[in-house]
C-alpha cells in the first residue's frame, strides 16, 4: 500500500491541505495546476480526449483550461488565507447531497462558466478541506472515463486514512505521514 502524508499547501496555514503520496516528487495540489498550466500536458489531454469536447477545437480548449486554471488556483488560495470560507467553494460530490458533514467527498468548480475544471477534497469542517486531486471532466458522470474513475478511488482512499486517523476540527497536520 501507497503511504501518504498530509501536507499544506500554504506555509502556516491549516485551511487547505492537500494528499502528497510516497514516491511521488509533489503534493496532488502542485501536480494538479502545474498539469493545468502545462500546454503540453493539456494538448495531450484535449487530443486523447477531443470526442468529448463537443464544438470546442483543442487550441479553445487550451486557452479556456489555462484562464479558468489560473483563476481557480488563484480564487483557492485566497479563499484558504481566510478571504471567505472554503465551503463558499467546495460542494458535496454528489449533487443528491444537501446536508455538509464531515469526511464528505467534495468538488470545487472552475470560474469560468460552464467549467470543466474539478479539484476534488474531503471536507473535515468548514474551513478545513484535504485536497486529493482533480480532473478535466468532459462527461456528465465520473464513472465514465478512466481518468474520472480515478479520482473517485482516491477521494474513497483519502476518506477512509482520514477516519482511521480520527482527523477532526481540531486536526492541525504536524506533516503526519499515514498508510
Amino acid at each position: 500500500m501507497i503511504d501518504i502524508k498530509i501536507v499544506r499547501i500554504i506555509a502556516d496555514i491549516d485551511s487547505l491541505l492537500s494528499v502528497h503520496n510516497d514516491g511521488i516528487e509533489d503534493h496532488a495540489f502542485n501536480i494538479l495546476f502545474d498539469n493545468w498550466n502545462s500546454v503540453e500536458f493539456l494538448h495531450e489531454f484535449f487530443e486523447e480526449h477531443k470526442q468529448d469536447l463537443r464544438r470546442a477545437s483543442i487550441q479553445q480548449a487550451i486557452a479556456q483550461t489555462l484562464d479558468d486554471a489560473e483563476q481557480l488556483e488563484n480564487k483557492l488560495l485566497d479563499v484558504a488565507e481566510g478571504e471567505t470560507e472554503l465551503q463558499t467553494l467546495f460542494k458535496p460530490l454528489s449533487n443528491s447531497e444537501y446536508k455538509l458533514k464531515p469526511y464528505q467527498k467534495s468538488k470545487a468548480y472552475g470560474m469560468v462558466r460552464r467549467s470543466w475544471l474539478r479539484v476534488y477534497a474531503i471536507r473535515i469542517h468548514k474551513d478545513l478541506f484535504v485536497i486529493t486531486g482533480g480532473a478535466i471532466k468532459l462527461t456528465q458522470a465520473m464513472q465514465e472515463r478512466p481518468h474520472t474513475q480515478d479520482q473517485l478511488k482516491r477521494l474513497g482512499r483519502a476518506r477512509d486514512y482520514l477516519k482511521e486517523l480520527g482527523v477532526c476540527r481540531t486536526f492541525r497536520p504536524q506533516f503526519i505521514k499515514f498508510r
